[in-house]
C-alpha cells in the first residue's frame, strides 16, 4: 500500500505484487482502501517458490518475512525474479538483540505467569458450578464451600497478577488476561453472560494465550544474530549481489531491526 500510495501521489505506474504464505483475502478490504485494486496479491505462496516470471521484478522488499524462510532457496528465487542488471532487494530483518526481541521475551514471561497462575483452570471450575445452578441443580454444602474457595482463589490470583503487571514496563498481555477474567465474573455483568458464554470466553482466552506464545516463539527463533548476518552477506555475494549496507535501524531511539539493501550485478 505504501508503494501504491507513492505511485498514485507521483503519477507513476508501478506494477506491484504482494506475496504471502498464508491464505490472504485483501481485496475484501477494498472499500476501505481503493488502492488495493492496484496491487496483484498472491496468497498461499512460499517466498522460495513464487511462480512469478523470471526477471520480472525491478525491486523486491521484505518486512519481517525473509528470516522465516529458507535463506538459500529464498535468495535463489529473489535472484531469479530480479531484473539481471541493477535489480534491488531490501529487507527489514529481526535482530536477536533488538527492542522487538526484548519485547517478545518479556511477552513470553508474561504468558508463563498467566499460565502459572492457574486462573483459567480456576475459572473453568467456577463456571462449572455456575452452570449447575443455572440448570436448577442445587449445589451441595461441599460444592458451595468449593465455590467460595474458588472465588477467593480467583480474586487472589488476579490481584497477584496485577501486582506483577505493575512491575513491568509493557504489561499489555497480563492486563488483557486479568481484565477479561474480571469482566466475566463482574457481578454487574452476571445477568448478561450465561455460564456457557463464560466457558466459551475462557476457551478463547486460552487459545489466544497459546497463539500469542507460538507467535513470540516463532519470532524469537527466526531472529538473526550477528553471525547470521555475516553468513547472509556471504551468501548474497555468492549469488551475485552487491551489498549496499546491513545496518541497524532505529525507532524511538531503540534498535528496531536490521536493514539490508543489495543490488544484483551481472
Amino acid at each position: 500500500l505504501l508503494a501504491a500510495q507513492y505511485a498514485h501521489d507521483h503519477g507513476l505506474d508501478f506494477q506491484i505484487t504482494g506475496i504471502d504464505f498464508s491464505d490472504i483475502h485483501p481485496l475484501e478490504l477494498q472499500s476501505e482502501n481503493p488502492l488495493l485494486k492496484n496491487i496483484h496479491f498472491v496468497g498461499n505462496t512460499p517466498m522460495e517458490r513464487t511462480g512469478l516470471e523470471t526477471g520480472s521484478q525491478d525491486f523486491i522488499m521484505s518486512q519481517f518475512g525473509f528470516e522465516y524462510g529458507d535463506r538459500q532457496a529464498s535468495l535463489r528465487e529473489i535472484k531469479r525474479l530480479l531484473t539481471p542488471e541493477g535489480g534491488i532487494f531490501v529487507a527489514m530483518i529481526h535482530h536477536q538483540d533488538s527492542a522487538v526481541l526484548k519485547q517478545a521475551r518479556e511477552a513470553l514471561q508474561q504468558i508463563r505467569q498467566c499460565e502459572k497462575s492457574g486462573l483459567a483452570e480456576i475459572s473453568e471450575q467456577l463456571v462449572g458450578l455456575q452452570q449447575q445452578v443455572a440448570e436448577n441443580r442445587p449445589l451441595t454444602a461441599s460444592q458451595q464451600q468449593q465455590a467460595q474457595q474458588l472465588q477467593r482463589q480467583l480474586a487472589q490470583g488476579i490481584d497477584k497478577l496485577n501486582r506483577y503487571a505493575r512491575q513491568l514496563k509493557e504489561p499489555s498481555h497480563v492486563q488483557m488476561f486479568t481484565h477479561n477474567l474480571m469482566q466475566l465474573f463482574d457481578r454487574r455483568n452476571a445477568a448478561h453472560i450465561t455460564p456457557q458464554q463464560r466457558k466459551q470466553a475462557i476457551s478463547l482466552l486460552r487459545r489466544e494465550n497459546d497463539d500469542y506464545r507460538r507467535r513470540m516463539k516463532d519470532l524469537r527463533s527466526a531472529a538473526y544474530s550477528d553471525q547470521h548476518f555475516s553468513d547472509l552477506q556471504q551468501a548474497m555475494k555468492k549469488q551475485g549481489f552487491r551489498i549496499d549496507h546491513i545496518t541497524p535501524l532505529q525507532y524511538g531511539g531503540q534498535h528496531f531491526c536490521q536493514g539490508v539493501a543489495a543490488s544484483l550485478q551481472t
